[in-house]
């Protein structure tokens, strides 16, 4: 409930108890303070919390207070808050993203309706294409910027230091795709997650991932090693954008290596051990 003049704030309730916090290592309860694998950092004090992207240089800070307050101006010790820190009302409503990757976070969040303006082109999610077609997010790809700093449904937009972000205060860098782990990428779902109070289903949406990904490798280990020495390969090849030269590049960024090696399969890499290689005329 937001704070209003029938609901005042009171300076001495946890406005974000234990239950409802980001959890990590499968804890049943949150703590006050987390830092999720040296990438992103949460802090809970009574009516707002302090979001760090660690991935970020400078690191960047988002204050969340609930919604209804005024926006602290300083830490329950006394120091100020970082003149450069980025203030939201939480829950959020309203979201803008411009590129593919966060619709998969959102959607198990139960969150696309918070999805007000979006670039809908390369997303994979039926359900955003859906309400693209329903009307009830607009598409934009060209002018996205402009739009998401325009459009005043929108409170915050995913950004991924892009021509996708709004270039203004609603931009919040969400950084899973540099993560170098296929799991450390599914944990960013807890970033988002603390812009809309959902920390306590995203911490059920991580389990069950890890729960699912780690039986599935057991199984991949297990057929690798009935098969001897001899595994099957495992490439990731990215067709070259340019259609008047026949090009492919070989990638082989940390994460996808994984992706192969937890798949009871011999990762393909670069013979001079970059992470890129390009092939062809």
């Amino acid at each position: 409930m937001c704070i209003s003049s029938q609901n005042p704030l009171d300076v001495n309730r946890e406005y974000f108890p234990a239950n409802t916090r980001v959890a990590v290592d499968g804890a049943i309860a949150g703590a006050a303070e987390v830092t999720v694998a040296g990438d992103f950092s949460i802090t809970y004090h009574k009516h707002f919390k302090v979001v760090k992207n660690l991935k970020t240089d400078p690191v960047k800070t988002y204050i969340l207070r609930i919604c209804g307050s005024d926006a602290p101006t300083q830490y329950p010790d006394g120091t100020a808050i970082e003149a450069g820190a980025k203030h939201f009302s939480v829950p959020v409503k309203g979201v803008g993203i411009g590129g593919s990757t966060p619709s998969a976070f959102l959607e198990p969040l139960d969150l696309l309706d918070e999805v007000k303006l979006a670039n809908v082109l390369y997303a994979h999610s039926p359900c955003l294409h859906a309400a693209q077609v329903a009307g009830d997010i607009t598409q934009e790809s060209t002018n996205f910027a402009s739009k998401a700093a325009s459009e005043t449904s929108v409170e915050l937009v995913v950004a991924s230091g892009s021509s996708y972000d709004c270039n203004c205060d609603k931009d919040v860098e969400f950084s899973s795709p540099s993560d170098d782990t296929p799991l450390g990428r599914a944990e960013w779902i807890k970033y988002l997650a603390t812009f809309f109070n959902e920390e306590d289903r995203a911490n059920l949406v991580i389990d069950r991932e890890v729960a699912a990904y780690d039986a599935t490798k057991a199984l991949a280990t297990s057929a690798a090693a009935a098969h001897g020495s001899t595994k099957k390969k495992c490439a990731w090849i990215k067709p070259n954008s340019n259609a008047a030269t026949f090009e492919i590049t070989l990638k082989a960024d940390a994460y996808k290596v994984d992706y192969c090696q937890d798949a009871g399969m011999t990762a393909v890499v670069p013979a001079d051990g970059s992470t890129s290689q390009t092939f062809g005329a």
